[in-house]
């Protein structure tokens, strides 16, 4: 997977032009464009996933260092990665982490689930909805709508998939159901003719 990842890193036209391949010639324009574009969003929520993924494993270290748990570092290190399974992520290094605090005591137990609770609260209402939205270009409801529906459907897999399948929908959707709103219409005063000096003296020749 790290060999693939660089390669394709490396050549970024490669997936466009691979992608256009499928369709006819008039399309391929079309079919690279949506690819790049879909490539660059992805990528972007990529990186506001891991961004999420550090605010949380620093938090949870923070906090457990701050209440005296052991391995709080390599606690905090392991809530971060895991945190890019949805859900399941933060649950098991809490696991961990509540176990390792039982060895000391049951209320230091206590204090890392209040902590988890506390971290992945912030997360998934505030954090996630927000940093996601605004790095990858979709409304915080939409995000969250879109992880409840993904993780009903599928799970921990569903929830996963949830906001790259609806960044590809977004994209599909501003390429084939765009609409150009009508300019509005100019109102045109009217132009007003000068009468001809002709006109104008007729009537006087006439009452002379």
């Amino acid at each position: 997977m790290l060999v693939v990842g660089f390669i394709l890193t490396s050549d970024a036209a490669f997936a466009p032009r691979f992608i256009a391949r499928f369709f006819p010639p008039d399309y391929r324009p079309t079919a690279s464009s949506l690819a790049r574009e879909i490539g660059m969003r992805l990528g972007h929520w990529v990186r506001a996933q891991l961004l999420v993924c550090l605010f949380y494993g620093t938090c949870f270290g923070i906090g457990l260092g701050l209440m005296g748990v052991p391995y709080a570092f390599a606690l905090g290190l392991a809530a971060g990665f895991m945190e890019l399974i949805p859900y399941v992520g933060g649950l098991i290094v809490t696991a961990l982490a509540i176990l390792v605090a039982l060895s000391i005591s049951p209320w230091l137990a206590l204090g890392v689930l209040a902590l988890y609770l506390v971290v992945s609260t912030i997360e998934a209402n505030i954090l996630y909805p927000k940093v996601v939205g605004d790095i990858v270009g979709l409304h915080p409801l939409v995000i969250i709508i879109a992880l409840f529906i993904g993780a009903e459907a599928g799970g921990v897999m569903g929830a996963l998939l949830a906001v790259p399948f609806t960044v590809v929908l977004q994209v599909l959707f501003e390429q084939f159901y765009r609409f150009e709103e009508p300019a509005p219409a100019v109102i045109k005063a009217p132009v007003i003719e000068p009468i001809p000096e002709a006109t104008r003296t007729e009537p006087a020749r006439r009452e002379a």
